[in-house]
């Protein structure tokens, strides 16, 4: 609508920046594998306090040698891997796939070990 007050020309220095979608690869991998590792401890630390009467020291070192380190290859690799599929196929919200496969992937490479 070139009539109108807000109508900027194409190329204008105002309209600057990048949208959502056009984010580095990254930064949404960063943000899937954040989020997939923070699924993983709040499962971990549900399933350590499941016992009554547990101590937290050993609870934290329980959670963190036996979930949270050997998680974070399958953390990485899920997260990358839902990124790049979610971004093949459109999807706004790739980092949301990243975190699902993610976490999918850690809690199989917790069972494996």
């Amino acid at each position: 609508m070139k009539g109108t007050r807000l109508w900027q020309a194409p190329g204008s220095p105002i309209i600057q920046g990048r949208s959502r979608t056009e984010r580095p690869f990254w930064e949404r991998w960063l943000a899937g594998a954040i989020s997939a590792e923070a699924i993983v401890l709040l499962v971990a630390v549900v399933w350590a306090f499941r016992e009554p009467g547990a101590a937290f020291g050993a609870v934290v070192g329980s959670v963190l040698l036996t979930f949270l380190l050997p998680a974070m290859p399958g953390c990485a690799a899920g997260a990358a891997l839902g990124v790049w599929i979610s971004r093949s196929m459109g999807w706004r919200r790739d980092w949301v796939a990243g975190a699902v496969l993610g976490a999918i992937l850690a809690t199989a490479t917790v069972a494996v070990l």
